[in-house]
């Protein structure tokens, strides 16, 4: 005989039907235990009436009062102690039932969410074994245990917020920063390596690397802020308890606040419950991948530990022909945390985690590229309106066709620099890794909770770099190199939930350094016969002497621009719950931050190379020490010295007596060379102390959410964000760097949503409408250069780089997230979101390369959509988990994520549109059901599409190709 319990809420993933026995002894017995308890407390009243009454009357002698007495203790002792067996028998059956379930379940609840970028600590979870099943001659009770999603656990949040359970992903194996925003609605990260990706929420927040700017969107990690979303790029996350996406500016609740919306990872904290797991994934491309978490008490009740370790290498997807050593989008990945958990006392606990990421070495995505032929004719068009041909002799096949270089009879221009293949001289990866270290200290008093954290975190940079080809035009090994440092410290006072009002308060300080920021330009002994103009080259290349001038000019020389940037940001905030009725509540939060940027920067020459003497007399308010002459290689005014050095000149490269006696074409070779070597020069200038930036920037949210009933809230949001602005140094002039203040950029967000249940509650869907308006939006720029443009020569307008206000943006769309658990051991889950992020006024987006030809550097960009913004992206997951046999269970896991077309180009290049894709990733094993043993096959894009896209108009990035693996693991 069977008695059906449903609806049993539990701590759990998913809902289906999780078949469970407990004794119906056990539940006999309560219900004994609880009339016992009531009869006595009849009793114990009947004793204490009788009492009174006798009172009454008269007065009781002293042996019957001690007899009255003394059975009254005896009462209420037989009470307390049948009440203490109820309670125990209580809760062991409440133990039992939520073990039980937990066993048989296929994906046990990982944690609670966090839009609050300070999680609670979760208490520690006793589950039952698995064949802890006990049938008696009364028969047996089967639970039907419902699961309660993460994303369920949010319903009384009003903002819009998606989120992932960690379960999720390791189910696929899923650890790489990239992969795993992908599972969340409207959030995407444009990438080339770890130090120049960008996050991206509702179409906004492209940015530029570990720099002067802010990212847009915020990432939180265990509590600690990053100041650059790098960070989180380098390291792959493993042991993740949650993942979520919270959009809109943040800040009132503490943290580093952010204008776009933020990203929370939550990772497993130690506990006193002993824990260990490991998996070993084996796959394509010698890919081996290793990861292994353990903890549990060392002094029980007082101190615990977690460590976790990670160990990630694989080939990558292209090997350079010239040298098999190297390949491309490889992976070289190692991490280990260690946390230290104390709990002095039930008021008072101590967190301590130490993280560290050594140096990988990747060749990573910014560097695996095909060449594509320039296409013949540029967009832009003449005054007869005719398109303007494009100089093709100036173009990079047109460059390598020289003479020069045709002497290399192993490498042509189409077999190999456009024959997709990599075929280069020699290639250096790039280099990263970070450390860091949090104190996490926590005191519950006078029904307040007092939380300090205090962290640390670095990352370091060194990007590889090398030629484009088999020649030594582009020397390595570094073309970027970042050395950043941060610390943070954070007192907040949060109060006791559960009164009218509910609060949160308090200071945050943020400091970041980089030290150590710079780019590079190294050439080669091929770099002049390829940087040479038409005309340049000819003339040099006419004789030997000439080629000796060309080869001098600019071999070995070796640039950099150095940045010093020292940013520091103050805060207070606070934020209210206020519980007008048990349906309305008003949410709402300001914070105000001190922000001060500072940058000094130099652009300079670290060596010489072989043609110091070809050098300006100076440039900018560098001096260079070279001599003076004009663009035909006469002498202008020089000095005494100057004039030995031309002389020298001569002696060196025609073996003449001295500048003089040159003929007319041999000081023109001359002037040519020292063209050349000026236009890989560039603007320099002497150290320079860009102008500050000093500013209190607010943040505010205001949000009253109604909760209809226990299945329906709605809500309305409103956020107002602010990003500091920009101190920095664009380019050069006479007098030095030229300092370029940008302004702070100021976002007001406005939200619509409901988050319901349906079905029983198997079904629970979160929507909202949103609209968000950016002024002086922040984003990186080209700037005309018009002093480097006549130092080209080369018919082509030259930028500078740098960061720059958009005078108007907005970001519209709807946002759904869904989750349901109405079949049978199968849990589905979408994130997805349709998005129209435009410039609302942009008029002076910089040309991209096919809008070349002309003099005119600028175009309005207004109406456009914003790069990196898609229409509409969604992901598909669907997880089954259905019990085999006695003790195992087989598993599948599918994840599809789609995206429409986006234009991939800062320039918004026709040619850089990437064309609406899908990619579908699974897994499918069979694992016993304690976990002690499980084994999967995963793919990851399975139908192997390809993705791939050109990042201008002659060059073209290859997708990642289908990728199969076996995984297997352990839990103790």
């Amino acid at each position: 005989m069977k008695y059906i319990l449903s609806d049993l809420s539990l701590n759990s993933g998913s809902r289906q039907d999780v078949p469970s026995v407990v004794s119906l002894r056990r539940q006999l017995s309560l219900g004994i235990a609880t009339v016992l308890a009531i009869s006595s407390m009849v009793s114990v009243k009947d004793v204490q009436a009788v009492s009174k009454k006798a009172a009454n009357t008269k007065a009781p002698s002293a042996k019957l009062a001690n007899e009255e007495d003394s059975e009254l203790a005896r009462l209420r002792a037989h009470l307390q102690a049948i009440e203490q067996k109820n309670e125990l028998l209580q809760k062991e059956n409440e133990l039992l039932k939520q073990g039980v379930a937990a066993a048989r379940s296929p994906a046990a609840d990982v944690g609670a969410s966090t839009a609050d970028s300070n999680p609670p600590a979760l208490p520690e979870t006793i589950v039952a074994k698995e064949d802890a099943e006990e049938t008696t001659e009364l028969g047996e009770v089967v639970l039907r245990a419902r699961r309660i999603s993460k994303l369920e656990k949010l319903k009384d949040t009003p903002k819009s917020v998606s989120i992932v359970a960690g379960e999720e992903l390791e189910k696929q194996n899923t650890v790489d920063f990239r992969d795993i925003i992908t599972r969340v609605g409207n959030v995407r990260q444009t990438y080339t390596n770890p130090q120049a990706g960008s996050l991206m929420i509702r179409g906004v927040g492209w940015a530029t690397g570990v720099g002067q700017l802010d990212p847009s969107v915020g990432m939180t990690v265990d509590g600690v802020s990053y100041g650059t979303t790098a960070i989180g790029a380098t390291v792959n996350f493993i042991d993740i308890d949650s993942f979520d996406v919270t959009r809109g500016p943040q800040g009132t609740q503490g943290g580093k606040n952010s204008s776009i919306g933020q990203i929370t990872v939550n990772t497993r904290a130690p506990g006193f419950t002993p824990d260990a797991s490991a998996s070993l994934t084996f796959g394509e491309r010698n890919t081996i991948r290793t990861q292994a978490a353990v903890g549990g008490p060392i002094l029980d009740g007082l101190l615990a530990w977690r460590g976790t370790f990670y160990r990630d290498q694989a080939e990558g997807q292209e090997v350079n022909v010239n040298d098999r050593n190297f390949s491309y989008t490889n992976t070289d990945r190692t991490y280990g945390r260690l946390q230290f958990l104390l709990t002095p006392s039930e008021d008072v606990t101590a967190k301590v985690s130490l993280e560290y990421t050594p140096v990988g070495h990747e060749t990573s995505n910014n560097y695996l590229n095909f060449f594509r032929a320039t296409p013949d004719f540029y967009d832009s068009v003449n005054a007869a309106g005719n398109r303007i041909a494009v100089n093709q002799a100036l173009e990079p096949t047109g460059r390598l066709g020289r003479r020069w270089f045709a002497q290399e009879k192993n490498y042509t221009v189409n077999g190999d620099f456009l024959g997709n293949k990599i075929n280069r001289l020699n290639q250096n990866t790039n280099n990263y890794g970070t450390k860091g270290g949090t104190f996490n200290l926590s005191w519950k008093a006078f029904n307040h909770t007092l939380t300090s954290i205090t962290a640390y975190k670095d990352f370091y940079f060194d990007s590889g770099g090398g030629p484009i080809s088999v020649f030594d035009i582009d020397r390595s090994p570094s073309t970027g190199h970042v050395e950043y440092q941060q610390f943070s410290q954070e007192l907040k006072l949060s109060s006791q939930t559960g009164g009218f009002v509910d609060y949160q308060t308090g200071l945050y300080l943020f400091k970041n350094e980089i030290p150590e920021r710079w780019t590079t330009a190294r050439y080669g002994s091929d770099a002049g016969a390829y940087y040479a103009n038409v005309d340049q080259y000819n003339r040099l290349d006419a004789n030997g002497n000439g080629r000796y001038l060309m080869l001098n000019s600019i071999d070995r020389l070796f640039t950099k621009t150095k940045d010093d940037i020292r940013n520091t940001s103050i805060a207070g905030y606070g934020n209210l719950d206020l519980h007008f009725t048990d349906a309305l509540t008003v949410n709402t939060g300001v914070r105000l931050t001190n922000e001060n940027r500072n940058t000094t920067s130099e652009r300079r020459i670290e060596d010489q190379g072989f043609g110091a003497e070809l050098n300006p007399a100076s440039r900018n308010n560098v001096a260079l020490g070279g001599f003076n002459s004009n663009a035909s290689g006469a002498l202008t005014t020089n000095s005494a010295e100057q004039l030995a050095l031309a002389d020298s000149v001569a002696q060196k490269y025609f073996n003449a007596a001295n500048y003089a006696a040159l003929t007319n074409a041999q000081k023109q070779q001359v002037a040519d060379a020292k063209a050349v070597r000026n236009a890989r020069i560039g603007g320099l200038y002497q150290a320079t102390e860009a102008e500050a930036y000093q500013k209190v920037l607010p943040t505010a949210t205001f949000s009253p959410s109604y909760k209809i009933n226990d299945d329906h809230t709605v809500y309305f949001t409103y956020q107002h964000g602010e990003k500091a602005g920009i101190s920095q140094i664009v380019g050069a002039t006479a007098n030095g760097g030229k300092s370029a203040l940008a302004q702070e950029e100021i976002t007001n967000s406005y939200e619509v949503g409901f988050k319901s249940s349906f079905l029983d509650k198997s079904l629970f869907v979160a929507a909202d409408v949103y609209l968000t308006d950016i002024d002086n939006y922040l984003q990186p720029m080209y700037f005309e250069d018009k002093a480097q443009t006549i130092l080209n020569n080369d018919g082509k307008i030259a930028y500078t780089s740098g960061l720059g206000n958009v005078p108007a943006v907005q970001s519209k769309g709807v946002e759904l997230d869904v989750t349901y658990s109405g079949i049978d051991y199968t849990t589905l889950r979408f994130a997805g979101a349709y998005n129209d992020a435009r410039y609302v006024d942009f008029k002076f987006l910089a040309n991209p390369l096919e809008l070349g030809g002309n003099s005119t550097p600028y175009y309005d960009a207004s109406g456009k959509t914003l790069p990196g913004a898609a229409k509409f992206s969604f992901s598909l997951n669907a997880d089954y988990v259905r019990p085999i046999f006695d003790k195992l269970n087989f598993h599948t896991n599918v994840n599809y994520r789609f995206t429409t077309s986006y234009n991939n180009d800062p320039s918004l290049s026709r040619y850089s549109v990437v064309d609406a894709f899908g990619i579908t990733d699974f897994a499918i094993g069979v694992g016993r059901r304690d976990k002690l043993f499980d084994a999967s096959v995963i793919v990851k894009n399975l139908f192997d599409t390809d993705y791939g896209f050109n990042s201008n108009w002659n060059t073209y990035v290859p997708s990642l190709p289908r990728w199969v693996g076996v995984m297997v693991s352990t839990k103790l």
